[in-house]
């Protein structure tokens, strides 16, 4: 199986410290500043051999127990993230916070259009939703190349700090399924079968099943169909009577 794979970030970024500066009055929390964030995170990514276009966070990080920061970085048109900070523990000045990757439903569009323009023109990605940081999760994107659109599944296959790591696969529609196997079928039978109706899409990926039910003048029969092998956009699958 071919799959194109793709990461999102080059840092094996976890818990990190910083140290904050408080106003006065001794009573208000530390607070580290945006600046101050983006460089320490610009560092990170330099120690772990990327080099970041851009460290942009929205906010100052305040040195509160669950406090958030949200910091968008982009480290090429393959491998934009937004981390997401959050405060862990403050001692004194010292602000610990721990560090993990999302990807924003625009940047996975970007991203997945600029990877698989590597091996065919795109002419755009719509995407369900974005990818969060849980391996074996994913959403779906719909690829236009020369007018034909062609769904996609995304499936992020491993995380480690701001290190995340995931394929897009092929997926054929339940309908696709259908008119393919009724085409394979009257090719192999010499009639047509009068419907075929399929449980779900097609996963492309080795051993994705799905199941299908044909109906030949009084006949009704279920298959299995077991993907075998993908290439590119093509899935190559199988078929037999299920028991």
């Amino acid at each position: 199986m071919r799959a194109l794979r793709t990461t999102v970030a080059l840092a094996a970024t976890g818990a990190a410290a910083l140290i904050g500066c408080s106003s006065g009055g001794g009573s208000a929390p530390p607070t580290v500043s945006r600046d101050a964030l983006q460089e320490d995170l610009t560092t990170k990514l330099e120690d772990a051999g990327a080099t970041a276009n851009a460290v942009t966070c929205d906010t100052d990080l305040v040195g509160e127990i669950g406090n958030e920061s949200r910091c968008t970085l982009d480290l090429g048109p393959t491998s934009s993230i937004v981390a997401l900070i959050t405060v862990t523990g403050v001692e004194g000045g010292v602000i610990d916070y721990d560090a993990s990757p999302e990807v924003t439903q625009q940047q996975l569009e970007a991203s997945v259009s600029a990877l698989l323009s590597q091996t065919a023109p795109v002419d755009a990605v719509t995407c369900d939703a974005g990818l969060e940081p849980t391996v074996d999760t994913g959403t779906f994107c719909t690829v236009t190349s020369d007018g034909v659109p062609v769904q996609r599944e995304v499936t992020v296959q491993s995380v480690k700090g701001l290190l995340m790591d995931y394929t897009v696969l092929p997926v054929l529609r339940a309908d696709e399924v259908a008119t393919s196997l009724t085409d394979q079928l009257e090719s192999q039978l010499g009639a047509r079968p009068e419907t075929v109706e399929c449980t779900g899409d097609l996963q492309g990926r080795v051993d994705a099943t799905v199941d299908c039910t044909v109906t030949l003048g009084a006949s009704t029969q279920d298959f299995v169909l077991t993907v075998e092998s993908v290439d590119g956009t093509q899935v190559n699958y199988g078929f037999k009577p299920k028991t």
